[in-house]
């Protein structure tokens, strides 16, 4: 049976008041009564009520976390990151998933409000378009972030994409590539315009043409990025290189010109981004972009924290872009 305050207080024959003051030092209460209630507190393992406690002080000590995929390594890392920062400043993580669906992510943010978590982040789904649901916690002063999918009116937490995608694309011209395709995400996620505007960057920072006709968007699912590359192989213009908008569009791109008999790494060069476990387990290994996801937890972690502490109007627009960094493997190998 679990000690209440009402049971010390019984045993001491004192007030239940008179427990808990002392139980937290108060200066009132008189050290040798407070010895004896601390002591019989031990002997009786007095746990403390901390929802009560945070109730009171109108805290629930818990953040609300959606990511689109818990099953992707790429967010795990990040709510490791998440994780371990919230436990290191006393709060906890309810994590859910949208599974990539914009109904459910819209569901877990009113169920997640309505739990009283204390702040709210989110990686959008790749159908999230809209972003009314977070203009109207915004507006009632409650805690949201959004990290990695973001939006440049909220306060948010990402890797630098744009540099990412020129890394990437410099990375192959300098490999002697001179017709690079680039296969995209949903055009209205801001990493898909920022990969891609780094991907433009870098063509027109080397003075080479700029074809429209090389960018295919995918949704991201398999039979999308299948059917991508199948439209780039389809089309008069040749290409000796394809930048890719995640590792695994382009281990699925790998898969169709194996099929192909096109040689990766030879006849034509992929650069992925992520640099996911997937990218070292392919065949040949994908040279990738790194985006320190466990430091997006963490910076995501702090930036949230701060507005709840510092009671910052979460109006105000912030924003953490991490450093990106290519990591060179063999399908850039000529």
């Amino acid at each position: 049976m679990t000690t209440t305050l009402k049971d010390i207080a019984k045993q001491l024959k004192t007030s239940v008041s008179t427990v808990s003051r002392a139980l937290q030092n108060h200066p009132r209460i008189s050290a040798e009564k407070t010895k004896k209630i601390q002591d019989l507190a031990r002997e009786l393992d007095y746990q403390p009520n901390s929802f009560a406690i945070n109730l009171k002080k109108k805290t629930s000590k818990t953040l609300g976390v959606i990511v689109p995929e818990l099953s992707l390594h790429f967010f795990s890392e990040i709510l490791s990151g998440m994780d371990e920062t919230a436990h290191r400043n006393g709060y906890q993580l309810l994590i859910c998933q949208s599974g990539e669906k914009v109904e459910r992510e819209k569901e877990q943010i009113q169920n997640l409000y309505k739990a009283n978590v204390d702040g709210i982040l989110v990686a959008v789904s790749k159908e999230t378009s809209n972003f009314g649901n977070f203009d109207l916690l915004r507006k009632k002063g409650f805690p949201v972030v959004l990290f990695s999918r973001t939006h440049p009116n909220f306060p948010s937490v990402h890797s630098d994409d744009i540099n990412g995608g020129f890394l990437a694309t410099k990375h192959l011209i300098q490999q002697g590539c001179k017709t690079i395709a680039h296969i995209a995400g949903p055009w209205h996620l801001y990493a898909t315009k920022d990969r891609q505007n780094g991907y433009l960057k870098a063509l027109e920072t080397y003075h080479l043409p700029i074809n429209q006709s090389l960018i295919i968007h995918s949704d991201l699912e398999k039979e999308s990025n299948i059917e991508a590359v199948h439209q780039l192989l389809n089309r008069e213009q040749n290409f000796d290189a394809i930048f890719c908008f995640n590792d695994y569009v382009a281990y699925d791109i790998i898969q169709v010109l194996k099929e192909k008999q096109i040689i990766t790494g030879k006849d034509v060069l992929i650069v992925g981004f992520g640099n996911q476990p997937i990218s070292t387990q392919m065949e040949p290994k994908l040279t990738s972009v790194d985006q320190q996801p466990y430091q997006i937890g963490i910076k995501s972690i702090e930036m949230i924290l701060n507005s709840i502490n510092s009671k910052i109007e979460t109006s105000i627009k912030q924003t953490e872009i991490l450093e990106t960094m290519l990591i060179v493997r063999n399908s850039t190998y000529h």
